[in-house]
């Protein structure tokens, strides 16, 4: 297991293309771009990892757009847990 703490979608982009990791928890709003858009082209570019999106604002407010990210799922900040992703992920 890898734990990255990349602060921006051109890093998040970088060491996802150097480390091939497993998953990837990638917040929505980042500062130099949207974490959504960013999930949606690993996904498109093939091999993709599992992506768990997650931010302090609820599904329900970001739309659809978290379902055509591809992302595996969505848990907000208040709901994220090492548990709360592995149920995600399996």
């Amino acid at each position: 297991m890898v734990a990255l703490r990349d602060e921006d979608a051109a890093s998040a982009r970088t060491a996802v293309a150097e480390l091939a990791p497993d998953a990837v928890l990638l917040d929505v709003q980042l500062p130099d771009g949207d974490g959504i858009a960013l999930a949606a082209e690993l996904v498109a570019n093939g091999n993709a990892p599992e992506i768990v999106l997650c931010s302090s604002r609820g599904a329900d407010e970001l739309g659809r757009a978290l379902e055509a990210s591809g992302a595996r799922g969505f848990l907000t900040k208040d709901e994220l847990s090492p548990a709360g992703i592995r149920e995600l992920l399996e």
